[in-house]
């Protein structure tokens, strides 16, 4: 498998991922895995174009393509998946999507029920389930802006900053 490192980001392609992540990971391709983005012609243009800027070529897929790519070896070279949500990266698991290590690393406040984690990271006590699920699994999930910027805070601190 070479998928170098998953990450959890509602602003998926944006600056930090692209003149950061894309460089300091050497990371040549990104999937972007999320079924909504998969269907949105214009958004899927929007990212695409972004990658230009990064220099890595940026798919778009479903969760079931997720899945079946990564069943016929087509993760071939250094991949970053990214996930909207943690829904998102929740559903991919759950479907079968080998995520060995997941970074959180953003995401906005959308509501009166989500409570900061850490940082740039707001969750509900719907995400403090399904994160401490996968965290149970044996996934290395953490909350962490840039892997050079901090030490990771683990699933369970996190969620307990949240108060959940």
């Amino acid at each position: 498998m070479a998928i170098v490192y998953s990450r959890v980001d509602s602003r998926l392609v944006h600056g930090q991922v692209g003149a950061k992540l894309v460089r300091h990971l050497n990371i040549s391709n990104i999937c972007i895995v999320d079924d909504e983005v998969a269907k949105d012609e214009f958004m899927k243009s929007i990212y695409q174009i972004s990658s230009q800027a990064c220099g890595a070529k940026v798919e778009i897929i479903t969760v079931e393509q997720a899945v079946l790519k990564q069943q016929n070896n087509g993760f071939t070279s250094r991949y970053m998946l990214l996930f909207a949500s943690i829904a998102n990266a929740y559903k991919s698991f759950k479907a079968g999507l080998e995520i060995p290590e997941l970074a959180i690393g953003s995401i906005k406040c959308d509501g009166p029920d989500m409570k900061l984690a850490n940082k740039l990271v707001y969750i509900s006590k719907e995400d403090a389930e399904k994160l401490r699920e996968m965290a149970a699994s044996g996934m290395n999930a953490y909350f962490q802006l840039m892997p050079d910027e901090g030490e990771p805070v683990s699933v369970e601190t996190g969620c307990k900053n949240a108060g959940f």
